[in-house]
């Protein structure tokens, strides 16, 4: 629903740094392709690949220690 990918959408916002955030938020939000995202953000896929297993990573941790 908007109200679940707003509310996702500012998860990201506090959790990840921006050039990762953008990747993560193309993927999840807008379920672009990596290649779809590499060819909008001016980037390479392996770049797109990165940031998005950097960015996954990332908000994996925080999610297991809030939940701790």
């Amino acid at each position: 629903t908007l109200s679940s990918s707003s509310a996702a959408s500012d998860v990201y916002k506090r959790q990840l740094p921006e050039r990762t955030r953008h990747v993560v938020l193309l993927a999840r939000l807008e379920r672009l392709t990596h290649v779809e995202i590499a060819r909008r953000l001016g980037i390479s896929v392996s770049t797109v690949e990165r940031r998005l297993v950097k960015g996954m990573a990332h908000l994996a941790a925080r999610l297991q220690a809030v939940s701790q």
